[in-house]
């Protein structure tokens, strides 16, 4: 078979522009995720929708998280360029759509199409940068810049996307407008085309089952968080995920064209990784979702000014992404890995020993500065290792299961975090009348507690790092090998 190849080789100039369009376009995903919190409560007064209408639009976004495989696997059929200027287009067609809203069914369908939108531009995103640096010194240092923009999506939500919610919150989406312009006329002037391989038949079985499944477990996690794991939605949900789960591998071992093919995933390197970042995902939810909020609640802080306390953690993920760039083709995967997972597990456990009197600068910073630097660390290497070596013809799925990883991941952290630190926080408060103060010494309880979750989740993948994750250098990925062409026969 033909693997899927650039029909010229960019210059080293044609590549860097290349990747600005690839990382701009991932940024910009990750800002309408990360803005849409902010646009909601507004959006949702002047469209007059209920809550029960609100939750459909979660819902959209949990859709998207399985359709991420399809969107890997579409990139491999269809040729990176082709998926990725169909993500971004849509992208910019749904922020356009959902800043021009005059109704719900319009809100909603604009929310719709940016999760599928999404689900294309990630894993076309990493595949093409896989394909067009093939040099471990420069995939690396690629991966960096690629990991530092992609990092400072969420803290630009929070600033940007606060400055213009107060003007209108159809300002929020329309953001990405020009962004996406930018990144549509980039792409078509500095990507190269790529041919894909031969005509692939749907595993169309397979796509239900992920999809289904995907969707399943990332619901029945955010429905823990609200009404418990005993739930008999909660186990129903869950339970029907380990079976369409379990379905769907038993489909991949069996079909001739399979969505996922099994080799991917029984690679022990590459099986390890994604269960990194997985578990990477899980723990980082640690500061990010209650730093904030013990500087709003506890410390005072307005939303902004929180947001601007966050702004350390950011500086400190673009750091540690540029230099685990620069590091991927002087050390092993795992030689990154470790130190930075401890890393991240140090500023969790930091976090552990926070009070109602502690300072921002003595008590928050530390960790923000420890997790901002281990995590994009993670990312980076974990994104170059999981990808090292693999066939172009699956750069696209191997893209996809990065992102399906780190997704499913940071649904279970939410979960399992908020449910410890609600378990805590109603602990501490169960025998008395609380005061106020007491509230905020339960809150400040839940909190340290669900850091010392959050630092156990990052040394168990410490130590799936250091056992699972043996090999060299990253490599230079490889032809389709004769044993290779035969599975995709």
């Amino acid at each position: 078979m033909n693997s899927p190849a650039a029909d010229g080789n960019p210059p080293p100039g044609g590549r860097r522009a290349a990747l600005l369009f690839m990382s701009l376009a991932a940024f910009m995903s990750s800002l309408d995720a990360s803005i849409l919190n902010l646009a909601l409560p507004s959006a949702q007064t002047e469209l007059t929708f209920s809550d029960t209408d609100r939750q459909w639009v979660f819902t959209i976004n949990l859709v998207a998280v399985g359709l991420v495989l399809l969107g890997g696997r579409l990139t491999d059929y269809f040729g990176r360029r082709t998926i990725f200027l169909i993500g971004i287009v849509g992208l910019t067609i749904a922020s356009t759509m959902a800043g021009a809203a005059n109704g719900f069914g319009l809100f909603l369908a604009a929310r719709a199409v940016s999760g599928l939108a999404t689900a294309a531009i990630i894993p076309a995103a990493i595949s093409t940068i896989v394909v067009l640096f093939t040099d471990g010194k420069e995939r690396g240092k690629a991966f960096g810049v690629y990991g530092a923009v992609v990092g400072s999506a969420g803290v630009a939500a929070l600033l940007l996307g606060g400055l213009v919610a107060q003007v209108s919150w159809r300002l929020c989406f329309l953001l990405n407008v020009p962004l996406g312009i930018v990144a549509i006329i980039g792409t078509v002037l500095s990507v190269p085309r790529d041919r894909p391989g031969r005509h692939h038949r749907f595993d169309v079985l397979g796509i239900v089952l992920s999809t289904l499944g995907l969707v399943a477990l990332s619901y029945g996690f955010t429905q823990a968080v609200q009404s418990g794991w005993t739930a008999t939605l909660v186990m129903l949900l869950l339970g029907s995920a380990v079976m369409l789960i379990g379905g769907f591998v038993w489909r991949q071992a069996r079909a001739v064209d399979p969505l996922l093919p099994l080799r991917i995933v029984r690679d022990r390197m590459r099986a390890g990784t994604f269960a990194v970042l997985f578990l990477n995902s899980a723990g980082m939810l640690g500061l990010y979702l209650f730093a904030s909020y013990h500087m709003q609640v506890v410390l005072g802080f307005s939303p902004m000014v929180a947001a601007l306390g966050l702004l350390p953690a950011t500086a400190a993920s673009q750091a540690g992404a540029f230099l685990a760039g620069r590091f991927q083709h002087r050390y092993t995967p795992r030689t990154l890995l470790v130190p930075a997972l401890m890393s991240s597990a140090t500023a969790m456990i930091w976090l552990t020993q926070l009070s109602v009197d502690g300072s921002y600068l003595w008590q928050v910073l530390p960790s923000e500065l420890l997790l901002g630097a281990g995590v994009s660390c993670v990312y980076v290497t974990g994104i170059n290792t999981a990808t090292s070596a693999v066939d172009p013809a699956d750069a696209g799925i191997t893209s996809a299961m990065t992102t399906t990883a780190g997704n499913v991941g940071g649904s279970l952290g939410t979960a399992v975090l908020s449910t410890a630190a609600a378990a805590a926080t109603g602990t501490y408060l169960a025998a008395s009348s609380p005061t106020s103060a007491q509230r905020a010494e339960g809150l400040v309880a839940g909190f340290s507690t669900a850091a010392g979750w959050a630092a156990a989740l990052f040394l168990v993948a410490a130590v799936v790092a250091a056992v699972a994750i043996t090999t060299p250098i990253p490599r230079r990925p490889q032809p389709s090998t004769p044993a290779i062409e035969g599975e995709h026969r």
